[in-house]
């Protein structure tokens, strides 16, 4: 018993707590490792995300920038075609018929006095609840920017109450006209913003998205889609820059995944972790069974050990060159 007290000493009891401590130390350190991969790995897949909404955003503001440079040009043919008052009436209601987004046309004079005027046939009297008077000063700011850079220009955008309690929320858009190099009136059209959004964007890119205009301070002044739920969402925003008028479009979405991996990368990362935890365990294991083996070796040997030292007969082991490489303590004491 005597011979084998050391392998159960203090000493060895020490080295074994610090293996142990410096096999937690490393496992500490892979684990904040893999972690720090994983949050790598999310973060960048939703910058990714991010970055492409943000160019979706910016496409759907050039949708609706160009599909507003397209009415520009019916406008002109429009009163190219429609010389006179008496003749405007029936290309504007086709106009009307064909443009959901837009609730009324005027032509109006220099002094910016109504010559003729028609009202879109999908909302009923839109100017009924209030004198249409009450939006020049917006009409007089629009054809003051349009008079100003020799094209179309638009008003700041107003709360127009309808009837029912309700309201719209609206943007004039003033176009100058002539005829042989003089300034005969403004074509001057009100442009619905919920119009604008439901009819001057691709449905199919909008498809579970939320889509509005906004102030710069978060104000929302007309909506078109929103994303339901209490899900967290992606949200961009761009500008959709117009003569006279800038208004903000905001795109939402949700999240593309709720599990624990939200997306490819961040579960190629997770799994490769996993992989090598289980290295890492099956290293640990077959460590720990190395060990078993050494102390049940060095328990033999001790066993033995101690066995041939308590014998009174002597031992002595040569090797082949005839030197002596073993003796016990009884021939010793021969």
């Amino acid at each position: 018993m005597s011979d084998t007290a050391p392998l159960r000493s203090p000493v060895f009891q020490s080295l074994r707590s610090r293996r142990w401590l410096l096999w937690g130390a490393l496992l500490g350190l892979v684990l904040a490792l893999l972690a720090v991969l994983v949050f790598l790995a999310a973060e960048y897949e939703q910058q990714r995300d991010q970055a492409s909404l943000e160019a979706d955003a910016g496409g759907v503001a050039g949708d609706i920038r160009g599909a507003l440079l397209r009415n520009v040009q019916n406008l002109q043919s429009l009163h190219s075609v429609a010389a006179s008052s008496g003749g405007w009436d029936a290309p504007a209601a086709e106009m009307l018929a064909a443009h959901r987004e837009i609730v009324r046309l005027e032509w109006r004079d220099p002094q910016l006095r109504v010559l003729a005027q028609r009202d879109t046939p999908f909302m009923a009297l839109p100017f009924g609840q209030l004198d249409r008077r009450q939006a020049l000063p917006d009409v007089q700011q629009a054809c003051d920017n349009a008079r100003r850079v020799s094209g179309p220009a638009y008003s700041s955008s107003y709360f127009w109450p309808l009837r029912d309690g309700l309201g719209l929320e609206m943007m004039e858009m003033c176009l100058p006209l002539a005829r042989a190099g003089t300034a005969s009136g403004y074509l001057v059209a009100t442009y619905s913003l919920p119009g604008m959004l439901s009819e001057l964007t691709s449905k199919e890119a909008l498809r579970g998205r939320g889509l509005a205009f906004i102030e710069p301070d978060g104000t929302r002044l007309a909506l078109h889609s929103s994303v339901g739920g209490t899900r967290r969402t992606l949200v961009a925003t761009s500008l959709l820059d117009l003569p006279g008028h800038t208004l903000m479009v905001r795109l939402e979405r949700p999240r593309a995944a709720y599990a624990l991996f939200p997306n490819v990368l961040t579960a190629v990362v997770g799994v490769l972790s996993l992989a090598l935890l289980a290295v890492l365990g099956l290293l640990a294991r077959d460590i720990r069974r190395r060990q078993q083996a050494e102390h049940e070796l060095a328990d033999a040997l001790a066993f033995r050990k101690a066995m041939e030292d308590s014998l009174v007969t002597g031992l002595r082991a040569r090797d082949m060159e005839g030197r002596v490489t073993y003796v016990n303590p009884a021939f010793c004491q021969m």
